[in-house]
C-alpha cells in the first residue's frame, strides 16, 4: 500500500493517527484518541497499518 504524508490511518492495535514522516519503510505517526487529542508520536512499520481512513490527494 502506498502512504503519503498527512494520510489518516488505523493501526492494528486500534489506535489512529496522522502520518507525519515516511523514511525507508518506517512511518512516523501522530497518535490521537477519539476526541482528537494527541498522545505523541510513534514510529511504526508498514505492516502495523491496518487501513487508510482518509487520504491526502
Amino acid at each position: 500500500m502506498s502512504y503519503k504524508i498527512f494520510d489518516v490511518v488505523e493501526l492494528h492495535n486500534g489506535k489512529k493517527g496522522t502520518i507525519v514522516n515516511i523514511n525507508k519503510g518506517e512511518i512516523a505517526v501522530d497518535i490521537v484518541d477519539e476526541s482528537g487529542i494527541s498522545h505523541g508520536f510513534a514510529n511504526v512499520k508498514q505492516k502495523d497499518v491496518k487501513r487508510i481512513i482518509i487520504t491526502n490527494n
